[in-house]
């Protein structure tokens, strides 16, 4: 059970630091240009944060690691980390999904249903 929570937060960790250096840059392009805007970059709070959850990302999936094979973790976290990121991009960043990233995603999570269920 604790690789699974591992796994998950790994999962969700990586997810949400993906998401948070999207917010740093978003934020940084309104800033101004030079070397303010790489002074006030590496003060964004969400640039700090997002490399945290990596470092946090990181020591989650390295012990699921310890308890899954490779062949199940990575494929886990790599789509889970997709379809979270993708979600958010499109109710929070307004991103357009068209036809095939939908049909894309399905097979995704068709296919980590089917690797969950191996491991």
């Amino acid at each position: 059970m604790i690789q699974w929570i591992a796994l998950t937060s790994g999962i969700v960790l990586n997810a949400a630091a993906n998401i948070l250096l999207k917010m740093a840059a978003r934020h940084a392009q309104e800033m101004d240009s030079g070397a303010h805007l790489l002074v006030k970059l590496f003060l964004n709070p969400y640039l700090f944060t997002g490399i945290l959850s990596f470092g946090l990302a990181l020591g989650a999936y390295s012990y699921s690691l310890t308890r899954f094979p490779l062949s199940v973790g990575y494929p886990l976290m790599t789509s889970l980390g997709l379809i979270i990121v993708s979600l958010f991009s499109y109710f929070v960043f307004a991103e357009q999904f068209s036809a095939g990233k939908i049909a894309g995603t399905v097979l995704i999570i068709l296919g980590v249903l089917l690797v969950a269920r191996s491991a």
